[in-house]
This record gives structure tokens, C-alpha cells and sequence, in this order.
């Protein structure tokens, strides 16, 4: 499964992928290969370079909110003529194409848009981007996500899946999680959130990527790793260092089905 990167890092890799949840063969629904690919970086790698044979979904990214519940896709390079190429590729393939909504630092923006005053015209300009434009679906990427957030950010999901719910075929609802909460937030209000509205997705696709920085307080660590090796943080040694299993754990304690869950995987690193 793929979650959708913030587009500062969509940059650094045309198309990212994310492997679908580890789980038992006897025990998972269909596994899925879901990519990113950035409407900006089509002069670098054209539609026509992606290899459709390695990917189930490709989310196109992505359409920009505005606070007034409109949307910008031009941002992005979303055209009507770059809509269309990417779709009817990705068609032939027999695959899925979604369009995404969002990116890093569009927390602002979505509370503007999904205020009560404004969340119907936010809800109707996206789908009618989506069908206006034969897309499969819609990948929702608000980033970041704080626990305050969190009344505006389900009705939006169930506004979403509502009216895609309304169409003769099966319209997909993923989204972009990001792996741990905000520093400071709640340590479980994003999880328990999305286990409230996970019947809404088709896909949680966790950013288990970017799990280390420069930060103070730090140790050298990796971009994107699956275990912790027990290792912790020498300033505070009952943390344990990010990792893709932590992450993934976290939601499955908070309820999160782990046949809804992706992980994510950076074609880069640090």
C-alpha cells in the first residue's frame, strides 16, 4: 500500500510505492501496490515513463485546498490534458487512478474548507474534479493532523465516502497517515480517529518514512526502518526510535484493522 508524501518530498522521487500490510497469506485481504506520482514532475518523468505492471493504484498529486472550500489543481500541474493522460494510462494497464487532495502544511487550509459554512461546496468541487476527470477515487493528505482537528477531518471523510457512495461503480477513499503523532498532540487521537472512520477508506497508507532528522535530542537513525532494535533516545531512554513496526503497531492497538494498512516506502534516502 502507498501513502501519499508531503510534496516536499514528492519531489526527490517521481513515483513512490508503498508494500502492502505484512500479513499471513490465509489471513489478508487483496494486497495492493499504491504510487505516488507528482503532477509537477511530468517534464522529468512523462505519464508514459511509468511501469504500471509494478503498481495496483496510482494517486495523481495533487489538487491544493483552499480555505474557501475551493480547490487549486494548477499548483501541481494537475491540467485538464495532464488529468487525461495519466488516467487513460493507467486505465490501459487495467489500474486504478485516484486523485489526491492535500499535501504538507495543508492543515491551515483544510479547517478552512471544512468548515460547516464550507465543507458541501469543498466536498462537491473534489468529487466533481475526481469524475469530471475520470478518476477512480480520491487520496485525502492532510497534513498535519492534530487532535483538534479531528470533528472537521471526519465529517469530511464521511462527507467523501457519502457521495462517492452515490455512484453506479465503486469509487475508492484512501488516505495518507502520517506514522506518529505531532510532537506535542495526543499520542493516540490520530489513530483512534481513523479506527472510528476506517470502514470510510479502501486503503490507510502510513508515511513510514522520514522517521529521522537532525533534530536535537537525536541519534543517527534510519529514513525508513522496519524494527526499533531496541534502541531508544538518550535523552529520554524509555522512548524507543521511530520504526515502520512501531508505527504500524500503534494503530492496530488503537483499533486500525490491519488489513486497511499500507506502508509507506521512499525511493531515497538520508
Amino acid at each position: 500500500m502507498l501513502a501519499s508524501p508531503p510534496s516536499a518530498r514528492l519531489s526527490l522521487c517521481p513515483l513512490l510505492g508503498l508494500l502492502a500490510c505484512l500479513l499471513p497469506s490465509s489471513a489478508r485481504a487483496d494486497l495492493w501496490i499504491t504510487g505516488y506520482y507528482p503532477g509537477y514532475e511530468s517534464a522529468q518523468m512523462a505519464p508514459s515513463n511509468i511501469d504500471f505492471a509494478t503498481v495496483t493504484h496510482v494517486i495523481h498529486f495533487a489538487l491544493v485546498p483552499d480555505s474557501t472550500g475551493a480547490i487549486n489543481s494548477s499548483d501541481n500541474g494537475l491540467t485538464a490534458s495532464a488529468c487525461a493522460k495519466l488516467v487513460a494510462l493507467a486505465h490501459t494497464a487495467g489500474r486504478k487512478a485516484l486523485v489526491c487532495v492535500g499535501g504538507a502544511g495543508t492543515e491551515t487550509d483544510f479547517l478552512g474548507a471544512t468548515s460547516p459554512s464550507n465543507l458541501g461546496l469543498f466536498v462537491t468541487n473534489i468529487i466533481n474534479f475526481m469524475s469530471g476527470n475520470g478518476y477512480d477515487g480520491v487520496d485525502l493528505d492532510w497534513e498535519p493532523f492534530n487532535s483538534s482537528d479531528t470533528p472537521q477531518y471526519t465529517n469530511l471523510v464521511n462527507g467523501l465516502r457519502a457521495t462517492l457512495n452515490g455512484f453506479s461503480t465503486h469509487k475508492m477513499l484512501t488516505v495518507a497517515a502520517p506514522a506518529y503523532p505531532e510532537s506535542g498532540d495526543s499520542p493516540t487521537a490520530e489513530f483512534t480517529m481513523l479506527a472510528s472512520v476506517q470502514g470510510q477508506f479502501d486503503q490507510i497508507n502510513i508515511m513510514t518514512y522520514d522517521l529521522s532528522g537532525p533534530y536535537p535530542g537525536w541519534v543517527t537513525w534510519y529514513n525508513s526502518p522496519i524494527y526499533d532494535g531496541g534502541y531508544t533516545f538518550p535523552s529520554v531512554p524509555s522512548e524507543l526510535v521511530p520504526s515502520i513496526n512501531g508505527a504500524v503497531s500503534n494503530f492496530v492497538s488503537n483499533g486500525v484493522r490491519p488489513a486497511k494498512l499500507g506502508l509507506g516506502l521512499p525511493f531515497y534516502g538520508y
